[in-house]
Parts: C-alpha cells; structure tokens; sequence
C-alpha cells in the first residue's frame, strides 16, 4: 500500500538542476564530458529515477541526526550553511547569473559560490570548518582502505578558501563521513594552505576500529581549487565549440557511467567511431615493453587460475575421501559448502564453494 507510492511522492518533488559552477562539481572524479553535456543543455536520455530523490532526501536527514549528537557533545557546531563568495574567481564564464536556492540570492556564473554544513568549535576555541557526507557501504569500504573522497576534498578546500577571506586562522577542516548502511564514521582532518593552494591530510579517525591515523609528513593535494577552476574552464571551452572532452571510462563501464542521464548519447556513437579506424595500423615499438609486460600477466594468470583448479578439486576429493565437510589444516580452515543462486536475471542454481581461510590467533591479553 505504502511502498507502492512513497518514491512516487518523493518524485514530486524533482527540479531540473541547472549546471553551474559550485564546490560540490569541482572534484576531479567528477566526469568532464558529463558535465559538458550539462553545462550544454544537452537533452537527457533518462530523468533522475524517483528513489534516488528519497536517497537525497535520506542524505539531508542523516545529517541532521549527526548534528544532533554533535550538539550533545563537549563541541559547539554553529555557522550552519553559511555562504562563501569568491569573486571573479571563474573570469572566463559568460556573464550571467543563477539563482541560489539557499540563501535566494543571484550568483555570478563567475564566482565560487556555496553553502558549508558548519563550523565546529573544540574545548580549547579553536574553529574549524564541518563537512558531513553520508555514504553507502561499498564506498565506505573503499574510503577506509586505500581511496581518498577527492571530490569531497576539493569541495573543503573550496570552503576553506572562501571562510579565510573573513578569518585568516581558520584552515583546518574536518570531513567526517558516515557509513548509512552501519552508522560507522570515518573522519578526515584537513588543512588548507592558502599561499600554495595545497590541501594537506593530516590525520584520519576510523569509529569502527577505535583507529586514529596520523600522517606525519602529511599526504599533499597541490594545486587544488585551481585544478578545480580550470576543470570549469575546460567545460566553458567545449560549450563554446560544441565539441566534448574524450570518455574518461571504458566502454561497459557501470559505475558511474550507469548512473549518468546522458549515458545513451555518449556510447551510442563508440561501436561506429571505433569502426571508423578499425582498418587501420600503427608502428607501436615505443609501447612493445607495456604490450610483453600485459601478455606474460594474462600468462601468468591464466597459469595460476589452472594451478587453483587442480588444488581446489585435489582438496575437495581429500574431504570427500575422509567424509567431511570441513576441518583445520595446521593455521587453516578447510570448509566444503553450496551455495544457491536465486533466479532473478538467470535461472536458480545451487554451487559448491570451497573456502579456505587463514585462522586468526587470539593474542593474550
């Protein structure tokens, strides 16, 4: 009764966002030939699905829970949405204006323009801005090991320029990021340098673990808002000569390209593009290293998947031999199991699995 209409509700709601310049497109994982179809007017090959708005609308509530707690703590959160301006910033932008559905004020297309979460303040007085992002679990996982939230990054470093035309001292920012599937946290301390636009991590702070991570020296991000202003300034550039920066996937890609509203109208075109110079031959002596360098990979590998399969069949014929399903093997766990599939796309079926997991030791305490 309920689920059938409550996305249907929330598609109500839906605006056609207008492509402007703003910290929260700056970031270099954004894709450049999105945003020229955007920026474009170019037609869209599918409206923003209706769920993704509860998704959104999800993102602004999680927030407010974490102010919430925020404003139970020792910390004082204040200055929430505050404006920065930077002026002129973006001087190759035609002249014109948009219109801020926060503050209801008219933008220059040529400033930076935007509205922070906050500003935090410790028990010592000292400032520091707050960004809060609420994120699914898949890419929370990816953020805590080895990938840095970029387009997050970018976007503080915007809000940290803009604060520091009022108040010189505040460089510092924390980007605290929570996992919506676990209520995890993982947070990032931040520092602006204005003099060299560079970003620095400093620290990161991980709830689920107890984990504090310094970075001594910190990890640098040169260049930042500039790298930000010429991306805008790439896009300007396209606009004006109705051309499109190249794809930055491969074809097939899923994420994001099967996010993206102008998916069909940048592919469709490849198959015949590729078509176009398929019949035709390069000398590529200067890449032979990188072409043997991938051929004994795919050997290598192909080598190993065979190696796997014999030891995986020779495993699971010693288990049938002694009549288990499972047992240690000195530090391992040897484990024989099925596994079912259900029938969505293809047809249910069931699996054997055979799992083979290192047994962690408990330490003494």
């Amino acid at each position: 009764m309920l689920a059938e209409i409550l996305h249907l509700v929330a598609g109500y709601e839906k605006r056609d966002g207008v492509f402007y310049p703003r910290p929260s497109l700056a970031g270099p994982d954004r894709c450049l030939r999105q945003s020229a179809y955007w920026a474009s007017g170019a037609p869209k090959d599918k409206a923003m699905g209706d769920r993704i708005i509860h998704i959104f609308s999800d993102g602004i509530w999680h927030e407010e829970l974490t102010n919430d707690w925020i404003r139970k703590s020792a910390f004082d959160l204040h200055s929430e949405q505050m404006a920065i301006y930077i002026e002129d910033a973006l001087p190759w932008m035609s002249w014109g204006f948009w219109d801020c559905r926060i503050c209801k004020k008219k933008i220059s297309n040529r400033a930076w323009h935007g509205h922070i979460d906050g500003i935090v303040t410790d028990l010592l007085g000292v400032d520091c801005l707050y960004e809060h992002k609420g994120i699914n679990h898949f890419t929370f996982q990816r953020y805590s090991k080895d990938t840095y939230p970029l387009d997050y990054f970018t976007q503080c470093a915007l809000y940290l320029r803009g604060l520091r035309q009022d108040n010189p001292d505040l460089t510092k920012a924390v980007l605290l990021i929570k996992n919506k599937n676990t209520s995890a946290f993982l947070e990032y301390l931040l520092q602006y340098d204005a003099e060299t636009d560079t970003l620095r991590l400093l620290q990161m702070s991980f709830s689920e673990y107890g984990e504090i991570r310094d970075f001594d020296p910190p990890i640098e991000f040169p260049e930042i808002t500039h790298t930000a202003e010429d991306r805008f300034r790439q896009v300007a550039e396209h606009v004006k000569a109705k051309t499109l920066p190249e794809r930055p996937h491969e074809y097939g890609t899923d994420f994001p390209c099967g996010y993206c509203q102008w998916e069909d109208t940048c592919w469709t075109s490849y198959i015949e593009e590729v078509g176009a110079f398929s019949g035709n031959e390069a000398d590529l002596t200067d890449i032979e290293d990188t072409a043997r360098f991938y051929n004994e990979l795919g050997a290598q590998i192909n080598d190993m998947d065979k190696q796997k399969k014999e030891i995986r069949s020779a495993l699971i014929k010693e288990l049938a031999k002694r009549e288990v399903s499972k047992g240690k093997a000195g530090e391992y766990m040897v484990k024989l199991a099925f596994q079912k599939k259900k029938s969505y796309t293809v047809k249910a079926s069931t699996s054997q699995v055979l799992r083979v997991n290192r047994i962690m030791k408990k330490e003494a305490k």
